[in-house]
């Protein structure tokens, strides 16, 4: 039997594929800026998580630290804020459904992981509910 947390990271891979494969690359255009910014906060975020010991699958290592720094001082889930920040310039320009209905599965996969890992971080780390309180879930100032 598969583990929710497993289940969940096959399925955000496949739609990051499909939208990959459906994202057209511009030369210089805000589609290029929105991307690279998702992607220097995806990589900031991973090399927060890297020095934490956790990991992009759902569950915690031995010796896994809260993480509390970095991009993760003002959002819970940076990660997941930069893979969505990255496909919003490719649903926007997307010519078909498809694109639009894959991002929104990804969507709601991704909602679902976020709610099971904070579930998991509660239970793991007793400062979780003061880190929580004074950070935002997934959008800066937002949300």
């Amino acid at each position: 039997m598969t583990r929710p947390g497993a289940t969940y990271v096959i399925i955000q891979f496949i739609g990051i594929a499909v939208l990959l494969y459906s994202t057209v690359f511009h030369v210089l255009s805000w589609a290029t800026i929105v991307q690279l910014t998702a992607t220097v906060l995806a990589i900031w975020a991973g090399w927060e998580l890297n020095k934490s010991r956790l990991s992009v699958f759902p569950e915690l290592k031995d010796g896994a630290q809260l993480i509390n720094t970095g991009p993760y001082r003002i959002i819970r889930h940076p990660m997941y804020a930069a893979l969505i920040l990255f496909f919003i310039p490719t649903v926007l320009s997307a010519k078909g459904l498809i694109v639009v209905l894959v991002f929104l599965g990804l969507l709601t996969t991704l909602i679902f992981k976020m709610k099971y890992e904070e579930k998991i971080l509660k239970r793991n780390f007793a400062e979780y509910e003061k880190y929580a309180q004074k950070s935002f879930y997934l959008i800066p100032f937002v949300y």
